[in-house]
């Protein structure tokens, strides 16, 4: 069975000074990587089984959804570092959920020293996603996406 998304209002600790919620690395994950209807049926399927490898077909028939929608989900997800991507010997691509984000799924918190400027999700030292924030101090990225966005900010200003 497929777990469902987790409820934000039942998940999320309340800071008790402000009466506000805390968020969570799921909460700073969902609203960065999971706003459309097609990440979220991605994650499902690859929630579901971690270490199992999925196809753009294989998710599509369980969603209900255009296999060109998922695969442009799935390669996105991939060039961000949430997911493994090979190719199986019929040419087809398959993915897996990232190792280093499976703290998502098994509630526990990963060791962190650094946060996500961009999301906050907590992001270890040795994160290959990293730059400069504006002073010209180094930044880590939870992923290439977190990072590319960083960068899009910094060329705004």
């Amino acid at each position: 069975m497929v777990p469902p998304l987790p409820d934000r209002d039942s998940q999320t600790p309340r800071n008790a000074a402000q009466d506000s919620p805390v968020p969570t690395p799921w909460d700073r994950f969902a609203s960065a990587h999971l706003r459309t209807r097609a990440q979220r049926a991605v994650y499902r399927a690859v929630g579901s089984n971690p270490e199992s490898w999925w196809s753009a077909v294989e998710i599509a028939k369980h969603a209900g959804l255009d296999h060109a929608e998922v695969d442009q989900v799935l390669r996105s997800f991939a060039g961000a570092g949430i997911l493994h991507e090979r190719t199986h010997p019929s040419g087809a691509r398959l993915y897996c959920w990232h190792d280093e984000l499976r703290y998502l799924f098994d509630g526990t918190v990963p060791r962190a020293e650094l946060v996500d400027p961009v999301c906050g999700m907590p992001v270890d030292a040795d994160s290959p996603h990293t730059g400069h924030d504006p002073t010209g101090a180094t930044v880590a990225f939870c992923s290439r996406w977190c990072q590319a966005a960083h960068r899009a900010r910094l060329r705004r200003r």
